[in-house]
């Protein structure tokens, strides 16, 4: 009997599926985890903890496979990296603080054997997409009614809940209009977009336009989290999309291009919904805010800006405030990183700004692993798009295809919102970083016969 049949093997790969399906769970809707925090352990740790401890037994029978896999020569060759940037880091007196805080966000990576394990085949990879949607609708749909903040009776309430549980935060940005950032699900909204976009291409003919409506409410909750970072990694994310199916599998095009525009248009009409009832314009809201940062970047010697109509939609100090500031980081970590820029100044490398912490993962890497580190990290990436850009063209397999160029363009959209935002040095952006990683390998085997 194969050793994949035994029972104790069986056993361990449904117990890790479920925790990876906790985890993930977990990740979406509870934020940064501390409504189910248990002093410095929060339950995404223990479920992370479960995935990998089942995953050993065949991690130890397949240990040959595992050794030759490339995602996890990749992974573990990043990972060596990182233990020598922990040393340096300690030998130069670095913040331990700080230090604690790099290994545990990048430790994440290490679930990559656990997601090869519990998802060999589409079934399971189907299953997770859907449970990661459904997740996502309910923080969408939350997003949506947190948007009537403005008309909340209790909002010191709802405003304390929330910012204490690490849910989201709530930035009320005049004329009625509310910022409604969940901390983690507002950040898969794309990824639910496009997972909801793979099953509307492939799905019954029947049943498929279904899928529409969850893919408008997804731009609309991406849409009032006023994040300009997200707004170009969920367009680009999309064109990279549409790309791939126009140069690999051209007569799914027409019914991209018109699932795209109808979910936009389905999108905006929801939009304008809420900014009549709300009393304001949602529109305006998002495009000021978006302009405000190119005019603020355009001013010479950070001169103020002239009075505009944003300012009614817009807190005008603040937004400037948070830009300065942001290119203040980005002086001191090109000043940080020329100290050191092929290998780094070591883990817990911090400037003095914001008490050390940035936003902007590859400067913090570079910073702190050097050119070699970043490098390493973004190498399963490639590999990713290697195994998808070089898939022989299969009339039978064009689900296949599909839901690869869905998966790399997922992961690229974390790729480019984690230059604005810290996602992809926490397990915001690595759990959908080790999953792309897992339904490449599904499809690489299934095509090498491996």
């Amino acid at each position: 009997m194969h050793f994949s049949q035994k029972p104790l093997m069986r056993y361990c790969s449904k117990i890790s599926w479920i925790a990876i399906v906790l985890y993930f769970l977990d990740i979406i809707l509870l934020g940064t985890g501390q409504l189910t925090k248990i002093g410095p352990f929060s339950t995404r740790i223990l479920f992370f903890a479960v995935a990998i401890l089942a995953a050993l037994p065949f991690l130890f029978v397949k240990i040959r496979e595992y050794v030759r896999n490339p995602f996890l020569l990749a992974v573990g060759a990043f990972m060596i990296w990182l233990c020598i940037a922990f040393v340096i880091g300690v030998v130069n007196g670095n913040r331990l603080d700080i230090i604690k805080s790099d290994i545990f966000g990048y430790a994440n990576l290490l679930l990559l054997p656990a997601m090869l394990y519990a998802f060999t085949d589409k079934k399971h990879i189907f299953l997770l997409m859907k449970i990661i949607v459904a997740a996502t609708f309910i923080v969408a749909i939350a997003a949506i009614v947190l948007s009537f903040y403005a008309y909340f009776p209790n909002q010191l309430s709802v405003y304390r809940f929330t910012g204490e549980s690490g849910l989201c935060s709530i930035t009320e940005m005049g004329q009625n209009a509310t910022r409604i950032y969940f901390h983690t699900g507002s950040r898969y909204c794309l990824v639910a977009y496009m997972i909801s976009f793979y099953f509307f291409l492939t799905g019954d003919s029947k049943r498929k336009y279904i899928w529409l409506l969850p893919m408008a409410i997804f731009i609309v909750a991406i849409f009032i989290s006023y994040s300009r970072a997200q707004y170009l990694g969920s367009v680009l994310a999309v064109v990279l999309s549409l790309i791939m199916i126009l140069w690999k599998k051209r007569s799914f095009m027409k019914q991209a291009i018109a699932g795209s525009a109808c979910a936009v248009i389905l999108a905006c009409a929801i939009l304008g919904t809420l900014s009549l009832v709300q009393h304001t314009n949602l529109f305006k809201v998002g495009i000021y805010r978006v302009l405000l940062s190119v005019s603020i970047e355009e001013e010479p010697g950070g001169k103020p800006i002239e009075e505009t109509p944003s300012d009614d939609y817009l807190d005008l100090d603040a937004e400037m405030d948070s830009l300065i500031l942001r290119d203040e980081k980005i002086v001191q970590l090109q000043a940080s990183i020329s100290k050191n820029w092929l290998f780094g100044n070591g883990l817990g490398a911090a400037i003095q700004v914001n008490n050390g912490y940035v936003e902007y993962t590859y400067y913090d890497i570079m910073n702190k692993m050097g050119l070699v580190g970043l490098l390493l990290f973004v190498a399963p990436f490639g590999l990713i798009a290697f195994f998808t850009c070089r898939r022989k063209q299969n009339p039978e397999t064009d689900s296949d295809a599909i839901l690869q160029y869905i998966s790399l363009s997922s992961i690229f959209y974390f790729m480019v919102i984690t230059y604005f935002n810290p996602c992809m040095n926490t397990t915001i952006g690595i759990s959908c970083y080790v999953f792309a990683m897992a339904v490449a390998n599904v499809f690489r085997k299934k095509e090498m016969l491996i």
